[in-house]
């Protein structure tokens, strides 16, 4: 220390040091403290060889949806299942067991802004506001068309959208708000998943 200061150098040192001397233990490369009742690193098999998987939910044969791209409920206690399709519609469908193809609602139709031609392109995740009970806000991830790009022919955006209380199953296509535009410069269509 200078002066009773720490110089940069000095702050980064001393931080790279403590981090180092942890980094055994944040690695797995020495025993902690048991965690879930194991202790790491963890032993014998992560997965297990025969582990299988059922298809207990076919929402695209049920509701002869096709393309789904993601699954959730909203936050507020109605007991309802919303999906999307890569082709830009996010649908609506009662928690219950006697659920048919009739009781589906759609929510948003954005197939008219959603890029769906590529291989991995199209209307991917959604996502409910922590107070969506409050403000009805949902937030929509896709590859939108030339159009509505701002600085580019080619973007993906995320959105928000307002779905008003005195109408659950439907959002407020006017209430668009771009929260995020992220330019895809070329003309790949790959890699624009995301959450």
């Amino acid at each position: 220390p200078r002066g009773g200061h720490l110089q940069r150098t000095d702050v980064v040192r001393e931080l790279a040091t403590r981090l180092l001397a942890q980094a055994p233990r944040a690695c797995g490369l020495c025993s902690g403290p048991a965690f879930a009742g194991h202790a790491f690193p963890l032993s014998g098999n992560l997965v297990e060889p025969d582990l299988g998987v059922e298809n207990v939910f076919d929402a695209n044969a049920i509701f002869g949806l096709s393309n789904t791209t993601f699954l959730a409920a909203p936050p507020d206690g109605s007991n309802r299942l919303f999906f999307s399709s890569l082709t830009g519609e996010i649908q609506a469908i009662p928690n219950d067991s006697n659920a048919v193809a009739e009781d589906l609602v759609t929510v948003l139709d954005l197939t008219s802004r959603v890029e769906s031609g590529g291989s991995e392109e199209g209307l991917f995740s959604f996502a409910f506001h922590p107070d969506f009970v409050e403000n009805g806000y949902l937030y929509v991830y896709y590859t939108s068309v030339a159009s509505e790009c701002a600085n580019s022919d080619r973007c993906a955006r995320v959105v928000r959208y307002h779905v008003p209380s005195e109408t659950p199953n439907t959002a407020d296509p006017s209430s668009a708000f771009v929260v995020l535009e992220i330019d895809r410069p070329g003309t790949t269509e790959f890699h624009n998943g995301g959450m």
